[in-house]
């Protein structure tokens, strides 16, 4: 269960960086897309996606994982004028989500020290800034590369203290002897379906916790 949270984590990590944007303070966000591969350094990757998507536009914006199992959907989205996020599945034509408050998400990032490092990372030729967030205990630490040299603003603040503008083209996510590492593998301009922001109609709400159950099972 530890491995699915990863998914829901990475998530809701990104949605705060771009959960800012679209208000009257930021740059309009053009449409399009970012795509990344997916590294677990875990024993347990059998049905993991390997692949996700960010998509975004003024409306809202959207992260889609490649297929786990090749049949289970995984949707997280968000509309700029609303202060939640859903985490969606389909499974097999059969949907489900959960809510997420973000004002619930970012309360937690008290928890957390950031720091501005002079390493650089060089990913699909653009040479990126890194900063570096760590848990007060040390539990986990996150490193994230991004660049403001793209026309994309969907990056904003996770911290009030630091500014960063830009697009995330890499994320390595480190929790005791686990490891994630996300790189960018493509970056386009493109009309976004609106209706990937909203839920359907026909989705069925569940808690986070039910959520995670009916994942675990298919994982074990």
């Amino acid at each position: 269960m530890k491995i699915l949270k990863n998914v829901i984590f990475i998530s809701l990590f990104l949605c705060l960086f771009i959960s800012c944007v679209g208000g009257t303070s930021s740059k309009k966000v053009k449409a399009g897309s970012i795509d990344y591969k997916i590294a677990w350094n875990t024993s347990k990757t059998n049905g993991l996606p390997k692949k996700m998507r960010l998509l975004y536009s003024e409306q809202g914006c959207c992260l889609e994982f490649e297929k786990m199992f090749s049949f289970i959907g995984l949707r997280f989205s968000k509309e700029f004028k609303r202060d939640s996020a859903n985490f969606l599945i389909d499974m097999g034509g059969i949907g489900t989500y959960a809510n997420f408050p973000m004002k619930d998400v970012s309360s937690r990032t008290n928890k957390v020290q950031s720091y501005k490092l002079s390493e650089r990372k060089k990913i699909l030729d653009y040479n990126c800034n890194t900063i570096q967030y760590r848990s007060n205990g040390e539990l986990f630490s996150i490193k994230v590369y991004y660049t403001n040299k793209l026309n994309i603003d969907v990056v904003n603040r996770l911290l009030p203290e630091i500014e960063t503008k830009g697009a995330i083209l890499g994320i390595e996510i480190i929790n005791k002897e686990d490891r994630v590492y996300i790189e960018a593998t493509n970056v386009s301009e493109k009309q976004v379906d609106p209706n990937l922001f909203i839920v359907p109609k026909n989705y069925t709400k569940n808690s986070y916790k039910q959520i995670l159950s009916v994942l675990n099972g298919f994982v074990k």
